[in-house]
């Protein structure tokens, strides 16, 4: 057993089955991590179809480190790669790494969590990329708090599936330049850039997404993204979208207009506070099959135009804080709306200050059990057409339309029976 690495003489012997010269600065042999692994140097073989080159940003001493570690070796940090290795963390003893190099067994077919949670990088450049057998890409990159930049220049992507929470909680980078991905296999994107909270420009247009079905939270939080233009991506089996732009509050300009929702069950918080947005064209939304759009538009503070003129809502059972503070909007066609199976509309159109006509003629409530503070604080409302308003019994309709105008109170009480005068007190 070799405990010291001396020349590249050695080396030579070491990897003497190669073809190539190989030229490597080993300074030193860790006899503990060997011992930690239980393999030996014969064990180690030398794979150059993909390399990946690192830079730390400080010392990275006694920092929880890589994932699938075989070899280590003070400052000019060689880690081996294979897919037999279990997946591990390490801590590094070393006092300074200046570089980091992986080179990485070409037939392995997951780089899950290569990287998950090293908050030291500042850099990371793929080198060569000629993997043919990628599938898992999730979490690869997940709360790299450090890192501000990566060069996916020689990058492979063509086999990959699963993309979910690949950059989560890269909470420094500014920019990620994506345009040779290849997505055209993935099926998950789910939290995809999760928690990018200082991502300012974001281009996949070149993202085929045919075969994605869940986009759950993908841009969720991205709160310095001003622009998003998502014209190009086919979303015609995307099953989920939950939270899939909430938090965006800097985003100026979504382009979302030729989304096909027909699948999708669940929005869920899908726009909530999107504070920035002024405009919204949601027309090509197909809502046959969802049952819950609550907090759908929450916080769309400055939102001052919505088109949702083809939304089917005869399946809905959650309206719940659905356009919560939209306190621009002036007014809302929601006329094909339907509410045959609502059961909860409660702070619907709560704090809507600015909302001046509403219409609802299709709102049929008659299974509805919670209105609370559905029009709360609707100060200027003064248009509200809901000639099939009904109020069971046992509905909750605790300040239903508490600080409402009173020309509002003495005009749809007048209209509608169920409407009382005590829905108005706050």
């Amino acid at each position: 057993m070799l405990s010291k690495i001396r020349s590249n003489l050695i080396i030579k012997n070491i990897f003497n089955n190669l073809k190539q010269n190989v030229k490597l600065n080993l300074i030193k042999y860790n006899k503990t991590l060997q011992k930690r692994l239980n393999i030996s140097i014969k064990d180690y073989i030398f794979f150059n179809e993909i390399e990946i080159e690192i830079i730390p940003k400080r010392h990275i001493i006694g920092r929880e480190f890589f994932i699938n570690i075989e070899e280590i070796y003070k400052r000019n940090f060689i880690i081996y790669l294979d897919d037999k290795i279990e997946n591990r963390n390490f801590i590094t003893d070393e006092e300074s790494i200046s570089k980091i190099k992986i080179v990485i067994k070409p037939t392995i077919k997951s780089f899950k969590g290569l990287f998950f949670g090293c908050n030291c990088n500042e850099e990371i450049k793929f080198i060569k990329f000629n993997v043919k057998y990628i599938l898992d890409m999730s979490e690869m990159f997940y709360g790299c708090k450090e890192l501000i930049k990566i060069d996916f220049s020689r990058f492979n992507t063509s086999k990959v599936k699963t993309m979910q929470s690949i950059f989560s909680w890269c909470g420094a980078l500014k920019e990620l330049e994506l345009s040779n991905f290849d997505t055209s296999n993935v099926e998950n994107m789910k939290d995809m850039f999760y928690n990018c909270i200082s991502l300012e420009k974001l281009d996949v247009s070149k993202f085929k997404t045919k075969k994605v079905t869940n986009m759950y939270g993908m841009f969720y939080n991205c709160n310095s993204l001003e622009k998003l233009d998502l014209s190009k991506f086919n979303t015609s089996n995307v099953m989920n979208m939950l939270e899939m732009f909430c938090g965006c509050t800097n985003l100026k300009k979504l382009v979302v207009s030729k989304f096909n929702t027909k699948k999708i069950k669940n929005m869920f918080n899908m726009f909530k506070e999107c504070s920035s947005l002024k405009s919204l064209n949601l027309s090509s939304f197909n809502t046959s099959k969802v049952t819950n759009m609550s907090h759908m538009f929450e916080g769309c503070s400055s939102l001052e135009e919505l088109n949702v003129k083809n939304f089917q809502t005869t399946k809905v059972k959650n309206m719940s804080f659905m356009f919560y503070n939209c306190s621009r909007i002036e007014k809302l066609d929601l006329s094909n709306f339907k509410a045959n199976n609502l059961f909860d509309m409660s702070y619907m159109f709560e704090k809507c200050m600015s909302l001046k006509t509403l219409k609802l003629s299709n709102f049929q409530t008659k299974k509805v059990t919670n209105m609370t503070r559905s029009f709360f604080r609707c100060y200027l409302l003064i248009n509200l057409n809901i000639p099939k308003f009904y109020i069971r019994r046992k509905t909750n309709t605790i300040q239903l339309f508490a600080n409402c105008n009173k020309k509002l109170q003495k005009e749809i009480t007048k209209k509608n029976k169920y409407i009382q005068s005590f829905h108005f007190i706050e």
